[in-house]
């Protein structure tokens, strides 16, 4: 790793030399706050969809919870003690990749939910959650070897097998979501489609981001720009991909009822 710290490279005076330093703890309580609140509201919301779909809701539920724990860990890796040492960004690393591990495929289970799909699409979903597993092991990989922890240097042959496995697990991802499923948006309600499609491109940008935003630790002290745009792109792909799959669940559990006294929303039971 480059030692050259964020200030120097850009040589400004308007930014503290360790801003990047200081930004990452906070992020964390930040996350922290965020996600616990997040798992009350999918709780509480979660009696008000349709039978069907709480699934979702427990779903989102869990991946918010998870993430809470994660980043209430990494706040209390980071004190008060700044700049953030090595040994801390690199334990950062391993605990969001060991949260994804776990996050990502509850997050994908929610598609098939959303959708109606039955056990004959199960390969679907098979191939939706393995291609994330793979994308997070192969990815946790690349990073510890690239580490200064590892004990063995991350040669070029191991980083373009690792980096062509991701590709491959990614472009997989990508056509499951954007043409296997294709068929199945041919009937679904018009809050489905949106939903759906938001989903695909919150998944799009962010798994694409993850080829990206480890390379900045090699170019900025400690990993700080990593951590931060690690923590960012944690709330956009998990609360983001939440509520927008919330949102279409509860359009789907509610109806319009004509009554005496005018048009009322119901909820739609089994």
């Amino acid at each position: 790793m480059v030692d050259v710290s964020f200030a120097q490279l850009i040589s400004a005076n308007a930014l503290p030399a360790n801003l990047l330093a200081i930004l990452p703890p906070y992020l964390y309580w930040l996350g922290f706050i965020g996600f616990a609140g997040a798992t009350l509201y999918f709780v509480l919301e979660r009696g008000n969809l349709a039978p069907e779909f709480r699934v979702i809701a427990s779903l989102n539920a869990v991946v918010a919870l998870v993430s809470a724990i994660s980043y209430y860990y990494l706040s209390g890796l980071g004190g008060a003690k700044l700049p953030i040492p090595q040994s801390l960004a690199q334990n950062a690393v391993q605990l969001h990749y060991l949260d994804w591990l776990i996050t990502l495929p509850l997050l994908l289970l929610q598609i098939p939910v959303l959708l109606g799909m039955d056990r004959s699409s199960r390969w679907l979903v098979i191939r939706l959650v393995l291609s994330a597993v793979v994308l997070v092991v192969v990815g946790m990989s690349g990073e510890w070897l690239l580490s200064k922890d590892a004990t063995t240097p991350l040669s070029v042959d191991t980083a373009f097998t690792l980096y062509g496995i991701a590709v491959v697990a990614l472009l997989l991802l990508l056509f499951t979501l954007y043409v296997s499923l294709a068929d199945n948006l041919a009937e679904q309600p018009v809050e489905v489609v949106r939903a759906f499609n938001q989903m695909r491109l919150l998944i799009l940008l962010g798994y694409s981001l993850s080829f990206i935003i480890p390379l900045t630790a090699l170019f900025v002290e400690f990993g700080a720009l990593r951590e931060v745009l690690y923590s960012l792109s944690d709330w956009v792909n998990k609360l983001a991909f939440g509520l927008v799959s919330m949102s279409a669940a509860l359009s789907l559990s509610y109806e319009w009822v004509d009554e005496d006294d005018g048009w009322t929303e119901v909820v739609v039971q089994e």
